[in-house]
């Protein structure tokens, strides 16, 4: 089963950790390697390594090679990152570089150097040593690294190193109490020290100065980047394409791969700011009723008084979609990663009795996605699906997909096999994700 589940995964993390190891990369790998060593644990969020500034150019070097976007991190902050999706498995790979020592807050609290020097072997590769990873686990601690802990100080450790190490960094008093913890094996007492460790990372001027320096830096490096928009990807189609159940698959995919989503359904029938459907409801209650009363009426050519009420009301329907965007979508592409909208202004290209080049007009004043994917099947397949939804109207949409088709080129995925349509479209959204990362 791990075979099949992680394959990808783990195959994509040791490419590059072996390429590493041949450019005679000096490292150490950080937190979440687990899966390294255990079959049952697949990639974790971020796979943190310790690196030396010198060897920053090779590491680049390699992730270009192997077509990897670099993630958008402050420059002042010593750290690079690099993403990669494995539309297989569904599973977006993260590296996270520290440079010339482990930092947090903005402040190194443990050399590189050093730390290198004292590295050991995991498998063919190379990570921290016991007491250093310990150290590291104190400074940068989280509620799942507890087990951990609780490993590491059940070990046999340089006690001696340990407290030389965090003398150098905080006051004797609180070094001596951390000892003291691992020394008695005690975790509550290591983690109710917490606190006290946090604070100490910025206990003096020359520190407090740095953190400044670089939080100011990293502040204006952001500020051109609140001006950008995140992608924003339209799902089109036919009634019984799968563009609801696509579009919640990828939200799924992507909170499981902890990116910022948002999912807006944008189409005409409902979720209108405008009380549209309130007058809509009314003119169908009388088209219902002529309906019934004339059995002919549906047969018939559309009058010219239908075609001006429904020409009348099309632009409502497209203001109605712009307020939609300004109030629902855009502060959305400011905030998440990505947004993706069931629907969208391609809806008013398939109002009925309303003249084409008047919808082509009204589609041409809306913002416009990044990217739109459209989801087909044969008509028949379509109205298995939606058995309930008038055959004729599957071919009328078919025929006004072909002209928008020609006009917007969206990307075309035959939604036959769902599995395959996933992974398609995930490959297509996430692309778009690191894409706008650069």
């Amino acid at each position: 089963f791990w075979c099949m589940a992680h394959s990808k995964q783990i195959e994509e993390v040791k490419i590059i950790l072996g390429e590493m190891n041949q450019n005679r990369i000096n490292y150490a790998l950080m937190r979440n390697i687990d899966f390294l060593s255990n079959k049952e644990i697949s990639v974790g969020k971020d796979i943190d390594i310790l690196i030396l500034n010198k060897d920053v150019q090779k590491i680049n070097k390699i992730f270009e090679e192997h077509k990897y976007f670099k993630q958008p991190i402050s420059p002042f902050s010593k750290h690079i990152g690099f993403a990669k999706y494995v539309p297989e498995e569904f599973k977006l790979i993260k590296f996270h570089f520290h440079i010339d020592g482990i930092s947090g807050r903005n402040i190194i609290y443990l050399d590189g150097q050093k730390l290198l020097d004292r590295k050991k072997k995991l498998l063919d590769y190379h990570t921290l040593s016991d007491e250093d990873t310990l150290l590291n686990l104190i400074y940068h601690y989280k509620s799942s690294y507890e087990m951990k802990l609780n490993n590491l100080i059940t070990n046999k450790l340089d006690l001696n190193y340990i407290i030389e190490t965090l003398k150098n960094k905080i006051n004797t008093k609180l070094a001596k109490d951390l000892t003291d913890a691992i020394q008695e094996k005690d975790i509550n007492k290591l983690l109710k020290l917490r606190t006290r460790v946090k604070k100490s990372l910025v206990n003096s001027l020359i520190k407090l100065i740095k953190v400044s320096y670089i939080t100011i830096g990293s502040v204006l490096w952001k500020i051109p980047k609140l001006f950008r928009k995140s992608p924003m990807i339209t799902f089109m189609g036919m009634d019984g394409a799968g563009k609801t159940t696509t579009t919640y698959e990828m939200i799924k995919i992507l909170d499981e791969n902890h990116i910022k989503s948002a999912l807006i359904y944008t189409g005409r029938g409902k979720n209108n700011l405008l009380p549209i459907q309130f007058f809509g409801r009314k003119f169908k209650k009388i088209e219902m009723k002529r309906e019934n009363t004339d059995k002919n009426y549906e047969k018939e050519k559309p009058s010219l008084k239908k075609k001006i009420i429904y020409s009348i009301a099309a632009p409502f329907f497209a203001f109605d979609l712009i307020c939609r965007y300004y109030i629902q979508i855009w502060s959305n592409r400011k905030t998440k990663d990505i947004v993706l909208t069931d629907r969208y202004s391609t809806d008013l290209m398939l109002m009925k009795n309303v003249p084409h080049w008047w919808k082509r007009y009204l589609y041409a004043i809306s913002p416009k996605p990044s990217k739109v994917i459209y989801l087909y099947n044969d008509i028949k397949v379509l109205h298995k699906r939606k058995p309930g939804h008038p055959y004729d109207d599957l071919i009328r949409q078919e025929k006004l997909f072909e002209k928008i088709n020609e006009k917007l080129k969206p990307i075309k995925i035959k939604n036959e096999d769902f599995e395959e349509t996933k992974k398609t479209v995930s490959d297509i959204v996430f692309n778009e994700i690191l894409k706008g990362w650069n």
